[in-house]
């Protein structure tokens, strides 16, 4: 009987530390691996968003750090997992990421099939009409084309988005 409350006695007060504690060292992990990803220290990174990861496997912004890792140093198949991932999870900047990282690899038909969320979020950042035209282009979709030019309003925008507007519009209007 005495051994079980020692027990107790140690693991309840030890839970509560690990439960009050882990939001701050996670924090701390965060703050550390974003510092090591901006040095370019990708493996050290990729380290502290694991240990994130272990603690919380819906930690957004932990999932889109690592597939950042791993896209900066090539290993865009690791990325992918982890950007679809934080972006189910509702993380808008890992979407953008995901896409990018479909036309480093040229997945294309991996791309088509997040155009309805990317067409949701284009207002928001010019790379999401960027990957829509993309996608748009490579797949001679003149309706997606249409689509992804409602409502929006070319003056101001970036000049890649206006390049891909030019060929978009060489393509799909009647000479």
């Amino acid at each position: 009987m005495k051994w079980k409350i020692f027990t107790l006695a140690i693991l309840v007060p030890a839970v509560l530390l690990a439960v009050i504690w882990q939001p701050a060292l996670n924090a701390y992990y965060l703050f550390r691996a974003r510092d090591l990803a901006k040095s370019r220290e990708y493996e050290e990174a990729a380290h502290l968003y694991k240990r994130i990861i272990a603690n919380d496997p819906e930690h957004k912004v932990a999932l889109r750090g690592l597939g950042n890792c791993y896209s900066l140093s090539g290993r865009h198949r690791q990325a992918i997992g982890l950007y679809r991932k934080a972006a189910d999870l509702g993380d808008v900047p890992s979407l953008r990421q995901l896409a990018g990282v479909y036309v480093i690899t040229k997945e294309y038909e991996s791309l088509k099939i997040i155009v309805p969320k990317l067409l949701e979020h284009k207002g928001d950042d010019p790379e999401f009409l960027n990957y829509v035209l993309i996608s748009a282009l490579q797949s001679k979709d003149e309706n997606l084309f249409r689509k992804a030019m409602e409502g929006v309003d070319t003056t101001g925008v970036h000049k890649d988005t206006l390049s891909l507007l030019n060929i978009a519009s060489n393509i799909f209007s009647p000479q």
